[in-house]
């Protein structure tokens, strides 16, 4: 390189090195910055909601329980009680669905809630309806555990 050239580097090129290493530096602390702040509000997100969702979650499970149990042993007034609390669970979680799993979950209780009604409504059965019963109980709650449960917790 000539002294001309070499002048003429130090005039352009390591001032222009000089900036672009700079704005590198700008820009990965940008970079940086703005996912550390989505990762902060995803986990304060999580830490909000988490256990509004469990509890509800669980209370949910727990009234399809003493729904069915309540209708099979023909509790008239327990069983009015437990439904209206089922739906008020229901409630409590819809805001936290997307719209086809809040219509397929709501869809589902009214087809249980159908159930438990019927089931109520017979003559007390023989041990084989028990068992027939209490397994179309437990497909009814797997129906709305498998609409429930990952779109509450997915991890992703």
């Amino acid at each position: 390189m000539s002294s001309d050239g070499q002048s003429r580097f130090k005039e352009i090129g390591i001032p222009l090195i000089s900036a672009a290493i700079a704005l590198l530096g700008v820009l990965s602390g940008y970079i940086l910055n703005t996912w550390t702040e989505r990762s902060q509000v995803a986990l304060k997100t999580f830490e909000v909601t988490f256990p509004e969702k469990q509890k509800s979650y669980a209370h949910l499970m727990r009234l399809l329980s003493d729904s069915f149990y309540s209708a099979a042993w023909r509790q008239k007034d327990n069983h009015y009680k437990f439904i209206d609390e089922l739906e008020v669970s229901y409630f409590g979680l819809e805001p936290f669905l997307s719209e086809p799993k809040r219509e397929a979950t709501w869809k589902e209780i009214q087809k249980f809630i159908a159930f438990c009604d019927q089931i109520r409504s017979r003559d007390p059965v023989t041990d084989m309806e028990i068992a027939v019963t209490s397994k179309e109980f437990t497909s009814h709650r797997d129906k709305i555990r498998a609409l429930l449960f990952s779109e509450l917790f997915d991890r992703n």
